[in-house]
């Protein structure tokens, strides 16, 4: 589990854990893909939810809940043009 859990006493941590490697590992895959599709799902609700309309301002609303600061500034700008360009396709 992940440091920042700190509700989560080291022992049940660790129970969590040996349990998630016992599962197969399609079976976690799977698990990860319904998480990460959780996950968008709340971040586009959350955009919705403050008005947002326009599908690009939605789109980079959905990037940076999920990559915050992993994605450079200058990242985020190249998949904004790279939005806006397929906009007018």
């Amino acid at each position: 589990m992940s440091e920042t859990a700190l509700d989560t006493s080291p022992a049940m941590a660790r129970e969590l854990r040996r349990r998630l490697l016992a599962r197969p590992g399609s079976e976690r895959v799977v698990m990860a893909a319904r998480m990460f599709h959780t996950i968008k799902a709340l971040a586009e609700s959350r955009a919705l939810a403050a008005g947002l309309v326009d599908a690009v301002e939605i789109r980079m609303a959905v990037l940076r809940h999920l990559y915050g600061d992993e994605l450079s500034p200058d990242t985020y700008a190249g998949v904004r043009a790279r939005l806006e360009a397929s906009r007018t396709v």
